[in-house]
């Protein structure tokens, strides 16, 4: 349960920190806001295409906006922030639910520093991977048990065999323990 509360906190947090980061893009261009999803996601996929892969750092061009300016964006102008005025609150929101239907569905982003600074970009790698490798350590320590189980039950099987055996002997011999009695002889027809 903690794992899966985790993983969706980090669902939550990485989807809002994009969504403000769509924001901070928006408003280092001077954008006129309120602005749609749909117009935040094509200005979003625009800087992409145009920067992705050459290297400039972050803060120096509008598309490529560094985390202080995220946070600004983040952050209400009643904390000092810089969230653009007319905008709705951010949401929260699976794209393919509005790409493909149309309808928009998410949950509202908390503001502040505090959620911002929760998720960096690019942390999540992090996160992830800690929590693959724990849930490893667990599939390999239930392995184990369920392994040694396994060796036990083929022991007992054996051991249960090797009686069964011994058994089956000791009513075979002949009442004196020396040699085979008449039902163990093979019977030969001429």
């Amino acid at each position: 349960f903690t794992i899966v509360s985790l993983v969706g906190l980090r669902i939550y947090s990485r989807k809002c920190f994009f969504k403000y980061k769509a924001l901070t893009i928006a408003r280092l261009k001077d954008d006129h806001f309120p602005m749609s999803h749909q117009a935040l996601l094509d200005r979003n996929a625009a800087c992409s295409l145009k920067y992705a892969g050459t290297g400039l750092p972050e803060g120096d061009r509008p598309c490529r906006p560094n985390v202080t300016q995220i946070y600004d964006t983040c952050t209400p102008r009643n904390e000092g922030g810089a969230f653009p005025e007319g905008q709705p609150p951010a949401k929260a929101t699976f794209e393919t639910l509005l790409t493909l239907v149309g309808v928009e569905i998410g949950l509202p982003c908390v503001a502040g520093q505090k959620l911002c600074s929760f998720f960096v970009e690019g942390e999540e790698y992090k996160v992830v991977g800690a929590m693959l490798c724990f849930m490893c350590l667990m599939v390999a320590c239930c392995y184990r048990c369920y392994v040694f189980d396994q060796v036990k039950q083929r022991i007992r099987q054996k051991n249960t065999m090797v009686e069964q055996s011994l058994q089956q002997r000791r009513l075979r011999q002949h009442p004196g323990g020396f040699g085979p009695t008449y039902r163990s002889l093979p019977s030969y027809r001429w």
